[in-house]
């Protein structure tokens, strides 16, 4: 996911339709994924801690291996938010496909790597 991630949550919100009593149950569960996705992406950033530089963990990386693509890291940060009790495992597939719809449906970039390229 290249670019600023506010910039894309601002997009794929607008795509939504507007809440008429409250987020609706689909809306929640775009945000559950989305906020996975966010923490699964923050977790290679490295930064200072009392003036030591601690490296990031690198979630995906770890779980997925090196050159995961866009796509195996949108359903890793889907099948989190299930196991955190989000929605049930069973829709899994189709957070997924909606995740892809609302984010232009394009596949542009879904099979490519999108880190841990050539790590080990």
């Amino acid at each position: 996911m290249r670019g600023n991630i506010r910039v894309r949550l601002d997009r794929i919100e607008a795509r939504m339709p507007a809440p008429e009593d409250g987020p609706s149950g689909a809306s929640e569960k775009l945000r559950a994924v989305l906020d996975e996705l966010a923490s699964l992406k923050s977790s290679g950033a490295s930064y200072y801690r009392g003036g030591v530089l601690v490296e990031g963990e690198d979630v995906p990386g770890r779980i997925l291996g090196p050159g995961y693509t866009l796509g195996e890291l949108v359903r890793l940060a889907a099948e989190r938010a299930a196991d955190g009790g989000a929605f049930g495992r069973d829709e899994v597939p189709a957070a997924v496909e909606s995740f892809r719809r609302l984010s232009g449906g394009s596949t542009d970039g879904w099979d490519e790597p999108v880190g841990g390229r050539g790590e080990t």
